[in-house]
This record gives C-alpha cells, structure tokens and sequence, in this order.
C-alpha cells in the first residue's frame, strides 16, 4: 500500500498484489510494511534473478544470464539484504543456483509459449473514489504480469513445494485475481468473461523441476478482492498507527519471515491483571 496526499481531504491509495497477499495473512504486518516494506532477501532474490533471465529471453535479448546477475546484484547491494539461512550460503552460489532454476524454466517452459502479446505488462488502474471518514480515497491497483499470450495470463514462480498451489490455495490467491481483473480493465473485456491463469512453477531442488499449475477467475472474485482493498482503506483511515490484528498463524509469524516480530508476537510481554483478581 502507497499513500500519496494530494491535500487534507484527498488521497490516493495504490496496492500490489503482494500487499494484498501479506494483508490476508497478518493485516498488522502490511501496515508496518506501508511505511517499512520488507528488505530483499536470498529467497526472494532467486525469482526475481530468475525472473529476469525469463523476461530477458522473452524480450529477445542474446545473453539471459547477463540479466539474471545485474538483477541479483541489484538486490544484493540493498543496504538490508538479508540470508535466511536456507539454500546457499554465498553470492556466488546464489546466482549459480537461479541459472540453474532459469535452465529449468528455459527447457521446460520456453519452447511451449506461443507468439507473446505483452511480457512483463506494467498497469496502474483506478478502480474508483469513495468517501471514507472525512477523506475522498481514491483507489488504484498497480502491477506487473509476467507474460500474456492470445489465451493465457501467466506468471514464473520459484517454490520450495507445491503447497501453495494446491486446488483450495489456488482459487484464494490475491495475484491471478488481481491480474485478471487488470486485464479486464484494461482490455474492455466483458465482467461476464472467465480469465484463465497460469502459473509456471519452478520446484527448488538439487535438480530443479518445473510445473504448470492453472486456475481461473471471474466477476465474484473480482468484485470481493476489490470490497477487501476497500476495507483495507477504511482500516487504514481508522487506525493508521495500528495495531490492525495481529495474525500468527503459519510460517510468516516468525523471525525468519517477519522483520516485525521481535516487536510484535516475539517482544517479550506480561499478563495485564490490573482490571481482573487472581486467585
């Protein structure tokens, strides 16, 4: 979520998908990521290098690889780059192991797509303005997808398992619904229209594997993601100081995932008892 005031009484709000993403896993963890956006780190970095070479061969370009370490270095000289401690230890070992991943997705993936219409499609969309506790919010989705054909709207992945993919994880996902709603928005396709999805899955392996994982959406996803950005406008209005709730529940509650936990559910805390007798 980024917040630009154009005086007191309006605003803009623009949210990605991977915003969306964190605010449906722990609401207070995308708050404190408006002002504070989480640091690249050794995970993230493999996509995004292996997303470059992707779209670097895509584009046309003769040396894929090349894209792939200027991407990677670019991470790497964040001043907060963080090593998680899976995977390789080293620069060097990170970038072997993305062109490795790129292999996979170039042997696999490259020679099935068909003659593209876009890759790596920016949009910025207003979805609308609505009166919020004093405040004209106007709201904007923006984004990137990585890839379109004449049937299909697709995205490269990198994953560890599968579990994020499966039937029920694919069909609650923020990204393909906020994709296809851009497509729609910006083609003038019907809301009666069912946009397929597809994701290409590199499996980060010894020897990496690829698969194909497909889903869809339509009208009732588009118009409940666009009520939950709205919902998280008002939040945002009514507390922007927080605390939004507090989710910890799965792997991204941790110290690991979240640079909030060691001031959030780690910060050492006592029973408050003044209101309430013990016995």
């Amino acid at each position: 979520m980024e917040i630009e005031w154009h005086d007191d009484t309006r605003v803009t709000v623009t949210i990605h998908q991977s915003w969306m993403d964190t605010y449906a896993k722990c609401p207070e963890k995308a708050r404190r990521g408006i002002e504070s956006p989480s640091p690249p780190s050794d995970a993230t970095t493999l996509g995004t290098g292996m997303h470059a070479a992707c779209a670097a061969v895509l584009e046309g370009e003769s040396d894929p690889h090349q894209s792939l370490r200027d991407a990677m270095f670019e991470e790497f000289a964040h001043p907060e780059f963080k090593w998680t401690g899976n995977g390789p230890q080293t620069k060097s070992q990170l970038i072997s192991y993305a062109s490795k991943l790129y292999e996979c997705w170039e042997a696999e993936a490259l020679p099935v797509l068909a003659h593209p219409v876009s890759v790596e499609h920016k949009f910025r969309i207003p979805i609308g303005t609505r009166e919020i506790g004093g405040l004209a919010v106007t709201l904007v989705i923006e984004g990137t997808w990585d890839y379109e054909d004449e049937n299909l709207m697709y995205d490269w992945k990198t994953a560890s398992s599968l579990r994020a993919y499966g039937p029920q994880a694919l069909r609650k996902a923020v990204q393909p619904t906020m994709y296809t709603l851009a497509h729609v928005l910006e083609t003038g396709a019907p809301f009666s229209s069912v946009i397929p999805f597809r994701y290409g899955v590199v499996l980060k392996k010894a020897q990496p594997e690829f698969v194909w994982k497909d889903t869809f959406r339509h009208e009732g996803d588009w118009a409940w993601l666009i009520e939950q950005m709205w919902a998280a406008c008002r939040l945002w209005v009514a507390l922007p100081e927080g605390p939004w709730p507090l989710i910890d529940e799965g792997w991204i509650c941790s110290a690991k995932w979240c640079q909030f936990w060691s001031d959030c559910k780690g910060k050492p805390r006592q029973l408050e008892t003044e209101s309430w007798n013990q016995s």
